[in-house]
């Protein structure tokens, strides 16, 4: 048998994985990064992401593999990520003067309980103390909130320039305040809309949103957010060093064309037009926090730059899988006048459609500042 390379020798040393893997000899490698990539290269970096338990093959030539073994080396590749996450210290709720917060999960997100958030529209003292919440918790979530038409659209333009347009209707008269109401709105294939950030094909992105709940279903439609800082800083020194100048094309057409063409007709056409695809940093730089986040989203995300088909999509469902580790979300249920106000920098969500055909009727409205995205 051929001497073992140092890269099958520190997987074998530390996961175990059976003596015949060591026949295939991969190049010499080292790092974390490295090691992934390589095989990626042979075809087995699905596996590694998704644990499908699926054949690994090592290259066309060569035999399968149990889906295990890749399994094992998978977990090499994201071990200092894991023990990143497994050190990280959960945030802590806080007493402001008008209000309290209250964690929803380990990272970011809190409950913010004592106030009507239509007050902070002439009150600049609470505004003040919201924002700062806002920006230290990245999604806030109320209950029992009374809110108007005309004060979500108030309090959206408190925090940004409030968008007019966008991909669902507004109100007759209050342009911006977005009218999302389900059945109508999604159908077919278009209701499993998978992670994003919203407007991220935009030069500008979308800053955030006030998603205000009127009518919605007992026990369904839940959103889910997931905390795009925690993702990066959780990350090992060399994938951050790997992903850190990467640049990203971000592409509206991402998404399912031909369902969002049927739901929306010649609207998204019109948008397709006005927006073409854009260059957003793989990692950029919160511009009001300074903290780095990933700045990806399975929906939005089309390739990386300066890589072929097959390297760029390997990268990105690494992080794709990564950033939405249970670890970094938050899942809320929606109730009748439950608002949440969230980051769109520094978070990206989904929408679970497990209501089948029941009623969901959602007031939104979303606020940008210019912005443009760098590392």
């Amino acid at each position: 048998m051929p001497p073992r390379t140092h890269a099958n020798f520190a997987l074998n040393a530390v996961h175990g994985i059976p003596r015949p893997f060591d026949r295939y000899q991969p190049t010499r490698i080292t790092n974390t990064v490295a090691r992934t990539m390589a095989m990626t290269s042979m075809g087995a970096l699905p596996n590694l992401i998704d644990g499908t338990g699926s054949d690994v093959y090592l290259s066309r030539s060569q035999p399968r593999w149990p889906a295990e073994w890749a399994w094992h080396a998978g977990r090499a590749a994201q071990g200092v990520a894991m023990s990143s996450v497994m050190n990280a210290q959960p945030i802590q709720g806080a007493q402001y003067s008008r209000f309290t917060a209250r964690p929803l999960s380990g990272s970011f997100g809190a409950l913010i309980s004592g106030v009507q958030v239509a007050e902070a529209i002439d009150d600049d003292a609470l505004f003040a103390e919201l924002r700062q919440a806002w920006l230290t918790y990245s999604a806030l979530f109320f209950r029992d909130q009374d809110l108007t038409p005309e004060q979500h659209l108030a309090l959206g333009a408190r925090f940004g320039e409030v968008q007019k347009e966008g991909y669902a209707p507004s109100i007759d008269g209050l342009a911006g305040v977005w009218v999302q109401e389900y059945p109508q709105m999604y159908q077919g294939p278009v209701n499993d809309i998978n992670w994003h950030a919203d407007s991220s094909f935009r030069e500008n992105p979308t800053r955030g949103s006030l998603l205000y709940a009127l009518d919605v279903p007992v026990a369904a439609g839940d959103t889910v957010w997931a905390d795009a800082h925690a993702a990066y800083e959780s990350l090992s020194p060399s994938w951050k060093e790997f992903i850190d100048p990467l640049v990203a094309i971000h592409d509206a057409a991402t998404m399912n064309v031909h369902a969002m063409i049927d739901a929306m007709g010649g609207g998204f056409l019109a948008m397709r037009q006005q927006l073409p695809p854009t260059q957003q940093p793989v990692v950029a730089t919160h511009p009001e926090t300074g903290r780095k986040m990933l700045f990806v989203s399975e929906l939005m995300t089309r390739e990386i730059l300066g890589m072929s088909p097959r390297e760029s999509r390997a990268v990105l469902d690494f992080l794709f899988a990564h950033q939405t580790r249970p670890e970094f979300q938050c899942r809320w249920h929606w109730e009748p006048k439950s608002l949440v106000l969230w980051d769109n920098y520094a978070t990206i969500h989904r929408g679970i459609f497990d209501f089948g055909q029941e009623h969901r009727l959602m007031h939104r409205v979303s606020f940008h500042d210019g912005w443009r995205p760098s590392a």
